[in-house]
């Protein structure tokens, strides 16, 4: 056994386990070591050290297989929630299939939101029957939802919609653009809707979440505005310039990223949400941005054209650092010290980052795209036609 005899002068009981392990009760005191000589573990019940057959894990009192325990699935304490466990990932579960080019998705306590086609719609968490939202929508693309209301942008017709979550009724039309206005970027603090216009000379818009104002301008001027990240006090948003080679010489021109062959014009910028304060260059240079999130102090993006993640404090002007690299990056999430996301290769990752250590909660998911999370999920979006909800555990 590789150990000294261990002498007790009464009663003893043993069970033999099947991970190799052999627990000891003694006067009603219970003991759990190793009868193969094995090495490692952690100091379980009084002194007595647990160790574990080669191939297993000690999590807690326990020897367990990371590779196939739905309870300690590729680390300990990480659940499956129900699904199954196979080469330390949980197995990832289908919500809702066969969706027209679902676009974005949205999360709240209880339900998955998310638009396609036409329409905008919602799902349990745990899966059930499909509830539509809204339907006969033009393209709907971006949503968010608070509380109380859904909202989401009309990409085909350029206007912003709000619809209260327990209402079957007709949306109220938040913004009544243009398809041209190439409107997006939602974000929600605690009373306003924020959105941006992505033209040319494009502008960050407020509104009331449950008013009926007229949605009041708050940064104007900006090139291509995108998509908008939200602190407490401050907004951030991406944008691109593009350059444009004209009779005059090169002029500065937001025009999408691409739109003359320039794949360096994006910008992330920071300001004050009050209007008129000051506007600080967080990152310039950067490739077409395709998602922006903040994370604490940290406003984090993903450059599309350089497959990268990247990442500043907010309010800074210094070089942007470089969280990931080789990465097409699909959809982006950060919450507190986490950061998710999937990218074009199917996979779903997450890292830690304080100490940058990254984890796969899957592989091979198929056209893999926007996603959110809770505390025990990660929701995802399966693009293009036969589209999906997806779920996996964190």
């Amino acid at each position: 056994m590789g150990r000294r005899p261990f002498a007790v002068g009464f009663a003893l009981t043993l069970t033999t386990l099947s991970v190799g392990c052999t627990e000891l009760l003694i006067g009603g005191r219970e003991f759990t070591f190793d009868e193969t000589g094995g090495e490692g573990g952690a100091a379980v019940g009084t002194g007595v050290e647990l160790v574990c057959n080669e191939g297993l894990a000690t999590c807690g009192e326990a020897c367990v297989d990371l590779a196939s325990d739905a309870n300690h699935c590729g680390t300990c304490d990480r659940s499956c929630g129900g699904a199954s466990c196979s080469l330390g990932m949980c197995a990832v579960e289908q919500l809702a299939s066969g969706l027209d080019s679902p676009t974005a998705l949205a999360l709240d306590d209880d339900n998955v939101y998310w638009t396609a086609g036409d329409g905008v719609y919602r799902i349990s968490k745990s899966g059930g029957a499909i509830d539509v939202v809204a339907s006969g929508q033009a393209q709907p693309g971006g949503v968010a939802v608070d509380g109380n209301f859904v909202f989401w942008v009309n990409r085909g017709d350029g206007s912003v919609m709000r619809l209260p979550k327990k209402s079957n009724g007709k949306p109220k039309k938040v913004f009544d653009g243009v398809a041209d206005d190439n409107v997006g970027g939602l974000a929600l603090d605690a009373d306003d809707l924020y959105f941006t216009r992505g033209v040319e000379k494009g502008d960050i818009r407020r509104v009331g979440k449950g008013k009926d104002d007229v949605p009041a301008l708050v940064f104007d001027g900006q090139p291509v505005p995108g998509l908008v990240g939200m602190f407490d006090k401050q907004l951030a948003w991406s944008g691109f310039i593009a350059f444009e080679d004209d009779a005059s010489g090169m002029g500065a021109v937001g025009l999408g990223p691409g739109a003359f062959g320039d794949p360096s014009g994006g910008y992330v910028r920071f300001a004050s949400k009050s209007a008129g304060g000051e506007i600080i260059t967080i990152a310039s240079g950067e490739g077409e941005i395709s998602a922006l999130v903040t994370a604490g102090d940290k406003l984090i993006w993903a450059d599309a054209t350089n497959d990268r993640i990247r990442a500043a404090v907010a309010g800074s002007s210094g070089v942007p650092d470089t969280l990931v690299e080789n990465q097409h990056v699909t959809g982006l999430w950060a919450s507190g010290d986490t950061l998710l996301w999937a990218n074009a290769s199917g996979s779903v990752r997450s890292m830690a980052l304080a100490s940058a250590e990254e984890r796969l909660l899957a592989v091979e998911v198929d056209g893999a795209g926007p996603l959110v999370a809770d505390d025990t999920h990660v929701f995802l979006l399966r693009t293009g036609s036969g589209g999906a909800v997806l779920r996996v555990a964190r």
